[in-house]
């Protein structure tokens, strides 16, 4: 391992360290050194959009996990989490878009289905939400007992209601 990549590491765990004592802002600035020294490097980028993420820093979180799926695409933990933070600023199609995609390259992807069902619930949109709801319970049965506050039984009977 070259010093540069030593060094990027180590950055890296320094960040591990300072989310673990919950000091996010000194754990992004710490993933932003692995960054500066391994650039090329896709998971630092994505490990830092997470730190965003429960930072609430939705946008920056979005900025990297965009930058991160442009070197390696075909993440669906990366296409999940780029969905949540595009949810949680309301830009839905994009949210949908990822979350889709997630579930395309990962069919037993449970929590991308609940969130895709809880927009879809959201739009009106009842048949795809009831669709991507049953499939999230039927790969995690627990969730039976609802998804983001909603039931499948609510979304059946609305269902009916508009027949």
């Amino acid at each position: 391992m070259s010093d540069t990549s030593q060094l990027a590491e180590a950055a890296n765990e320094r960040a591990d360290e300072l989310e673990d004592v919950g000091d996010l802002d000194g754990a992004i600035q710490a993933m932003s050194e692995a960054i500066e020294l391994a650039p090329a490097k896709a998971v630092y980028r994505a490990l830092r959009a997470r730190l965003y993420a429960l930072a609430e820093k939705w946008r920056a979180a979005i900025r990297d996990f965009d930058s991160a799926l442009t070197l390696e695409p075909n993440r669906p933990t990366w296409l999940y989490g780029r969905g949540r933070a595009r949810a949680m600023i309301n830009e839905l199609d994009g949210a949908i878009a990822d979350f889709e995609r997630c579930i395309q390259l990962e069919p037993t992807a449970a929590d991308a289905l609940a969130l895709l069902g809880s927009i879809r619930y959201y739009r009106s949109e009842l048949h795809q939400a009831l669709e991507a709801y049953r499939k999230a319970v039927e790969i995690e049965p627990e969730r039976q007992s609802g998804l983001a506050g909603v039931h499948i039984s609510e979304i059946e009977q609305k269902l009916r209601e508009h027949k």
